[in-house]
């Protein structure tokens, strides 16, 4: 293993280990971080950790680089999802309806397509498809006349 290969394990298994204990120590912050710190944090250890940095190493290397960044990644994004208060209060409390979309904002509306029903549910027998016409085209054998 080369002096390089060696400091990146030993950079790796470091992070590893403070990834097995909190997000908190992993990104370096404290418990009352601001969203603002806990990316700027992620993003500069990305930087450090990120797999491609560690692509011309071992396997080794590249397995471990590959297993820190998912542990780093996971612990970036329990840090910055908003936690549930749990202080419920049924006087101010209001339902709320949520509105299903595909990705990139495009919401969810039945369309009608010809053999497909909106219900979601798919059709119990299979639409025949149409039968194409084709125009006939006579056969006209070499030194035959074509007909008018």
């Amino acid at each position: 293993m080369s002096p390089e290969e060696a400091n990146a394990r030993a950079l790796l298994l470091e992070m590893q280990t403070r990834l097995s204990e909190s997000p908190h120590i992993a990104l370096g912050l404290p418990r009352n971080a601001s969203a603002t710190e806990i990316r700027s944090a992620f993003l500069q250890l990305t930087k450090t950790f990120h797999p491609a940095r560690f692509g011309r190493m071992s396997t080794e290397i590249q397995r471990l680089s590959n297993e820190v960044f998912l542990l780093l990644r996971a612990a970036h994004d329990a840090l910055a999802k908003p936690k549930p208060t749990g202080r419920a209060n049924s006087t101010t409390a209001t339902p709320t309806t949520k509105t299903v979309t595909r990705p990139f904002g495009v919401p969810i509306t039945p369309t009608t397509r010809p053999g497909v029903p909106t219900t979601g549910k798919p059709p119990t027998e299979t639409p025949t498809p149409p039968v194409r016409q084709t125009a006939q085209m006579p056969v006209v054998k070499p030194g035959a006349t074509p007909p008018p």
